[in-house]
């Protein structure tokens, strides 16, 4: 016997089966005692048999001992003493015991053992899994709530295509409130062909699953405690408090804080699109104060370069402008054109902005019009004729008029009317106007009619 043979014999004389045990067990066994006559015959024809040798009446394989199928129950109990793992087990196994199956039997007790059972580890990790990505915005979103936080809760809401946050303080988050936020987005945004939540009671109440029902929204549900699946709420989630958290010292309500930052978030190009959420959003720039520093490029409006005006005004021409008080049309003079189809009118000293609809060119006169110290009537210009028709022109009648009536002579009702080219009334004789520039104030042309008119019985004293 060699010293690495004393060496395990010593060590199998510490096993709770003895070295005397294995031995007669062995010698009962059919299957070990078959090979016990083949290896103390030297046979070679079982194959691989030169790695099997015997010591004391026990059989060796290689420097571990070969256990009878009777006692394997007992030493699969020593080594799973301390509850050790398959691993561990089989490693220790291997040191000093062998028989056909082993690794088999060590696996199927470890198995099978309730204490084991429940207390492993959780099992490897899957890679992560990657959402399909959505073909067109807002048609698939994830929602999740945060908080309580600040005093409030925020509902979360992500559209996976543009990355588009909306972020909504409540302090309820019932299903009913859940809703009614919902309602109010999906009324802006449009409905979500899916909505990605959690398995919280007010994403699971039956009110919640009726209103997506109706709406033909498809709901799905992410394991419990089991947060990456979904990933675009909650990172978000994480996002907001610690935006939230930075502003703390800021000046502003909460509300406010939480603009600034989605306004910022919305502008700002995304890593995984390479674009902004507003821009993939609505197809355009996203505007903030950010772009106050470019450069302002020309508004082109391709409306007014086909626009024809039939009319217009130059400052100074009188005009009637429609007021919407008691009066109906007032008179003024335009100042100053605003645009293609607006203008500034000074009606009583006071400037009125119309539109062009709202404006009809006049010639009558009125003293409500300011009119420039350089204009004068046409027909008070020197060497002018007399209007030809005088109801064309619109006379606003002066204050005073003075009348010069002749003595006061009694005329029959029969008397003959002279014709209307030599007739002169005998009782109203108006006074003459000045061949002057400027008009009396007391004193202005009466022009009458060429019309044959009788006088009015009141004169005929």
């Amino acid at each position: 016997m060699t010293d690495d043979e004393a060496f395990y014999l010593n060590q199998i004389a510490e096993m709770p089966v003895s070295l005397k045990e294995i031995r007669e067990a062995t010698a009962t066994d059919p299957e070990l005692q078959k090979l016990y006559i083949d290896i103390q015959s030297g046979r070679e024809d079982t194959g691989r048999l030169y790695e099997y040798s015997l010591q004391n009446n026990c059989i060796f394989y290689g420097i571990r001992i070969v256990i009878p199928k009777k006692l394997q129950p007992q030493i699969l109990k020593e080594l799973h003493t301390a509850h050790t793992g398959i691993v561990k087990m089989k490693a220790l196994a291997r040191s000093y015991v062998w028989w056909k199956n082993i690794d088999m039997d060590i696996e199927n007790m470890v198995k099978q053992c309730k204490t084991c059972c429940l207390m492993k580890n959780n099992p490897t990790k899957v890679p992560i899994h990657i959402w399909e990505y959505p073909k067109e915005p807002w048609s698939r979103i994830h929602i999740d709530y945060a908080g309580p936080f600040m005093n409030q809760y925020f509902l979360i809401v992500v559209d996976a295509y543009t990355k588009w946050l909306e972020v909504i303080p409540t302090t309820s988050i019932t299903a009913t409130a859940t809703i009614n936020i919902l309602k109010k987005i999906y009324t802006t945004f449009g409905l979500p062909v899916t909505q990605v939540s959690d398995n919280g009671r007010q994403f699971r109440s039956e009110e919640m699953l009726r209103f997506l029902k109706e709406n033909g929204i498809q709901a799905k549900f992410t394991a419990p405690f089991h947060p990456s699946t979904n990933g675009q709420a909650e990172r978000y989630v994480q996002t907001v408090k610690n935006k939230l958290k930075a502003m703390m010292n800021e000046e502003g309500s909460v509300q406010d804080k939480l603009q600034r930052f989605l306004m910022m978030y919305r502008k700002t190009p995304n890593s995984s699109t390479g674009q902004s959420p507003g821009e993939m959003m609505f197809k355009r720039i996203y505007r903030t104060r950010i772009d106050l520093v470019k450069r302002k490029q020309e508004v082109r409006d391709c409306n007014n370069e086909e626009l024809k005006v039939n009319k217009e005004f130059k400052p100074g021409d009188r005009v009637q402008i429609r007021m919407y008080d008691s009066n109906k049309w007032k008179f003024g003079r335009i100042l100053e054109r605003k645009g293609k189809l607006h203008y500034e009118v000074e009606v009583d000293g006071k400037i009125h902005h119309r539109h062009i609809d709202q404006i009809i060119k006049t010639s009558c006169l009125s003293e409500n019009i300011n009119t420039p110290d350089t204009y004068r009537p046409t027909y008070l210009q020197e060497n002018s004729p007399t209007p030809a028709s005088p109801e064309k022109e619109c006379i606003q009648p002066s204050p005073t008029v003075i009348l010069h009536t002749s003595p006061t002579r009694r005329r029959s009702s029969t008397q003959p009317v002279e014709s209307p080219g030599n007739y002169q009334p005998e009782n109203l004789v108006p006074e003459t106007i000045p061949d002057t520039h400027e008009p009396t104030p007391s004193r202005i042309e009466i022009r009458r009619s060429t019309r044959m008119r009788r006088p009015p019985n009141r004169l005929n004293l």
